[in-house]
């Protein structure tokens, strides 16, 4: 009789630590999830990033072609004969 009330005090002790096992499981899960969205998140956050940095470039590189653009117009001027007053 005493090993039956043994046995079930035991049987009793391992459920709960089944359940302690299940839930602290279930935390970890949901912590894994909430790892993975962050890490989409951050994914997509590098993305946009990339993109803008992209659009940058981009834009410094169509103002370095107006520069180049300018300068040829200046040194084109430049090289222009000249009218002076006394040509008149």
């Amino acid at each position: 009789m005493g090993e039956m009330k043994a046995l079930r005090g035991e049987l009793r002790s391992t459920r709960r630590h089944t359940r302690v096992l299940l839930s602290g499981s279930e935390a970890v899960l949901t912590h894994m999830r909430a790892v993975r969205a962050n890490l989409d998140a951050t994914q997509a956050c590098m993305n946009a990033t990339q993109v803008g940095l992209n659009a940058m470039q981009a834009g410094m590189n169509a103002m370095q072609a107006s520069l180049s653009a300018m300068q040829a117009s200046l040194d084109s001027a430049a090289a222009e004969p000249r009218v002076t007053s006394g040509d008149c």
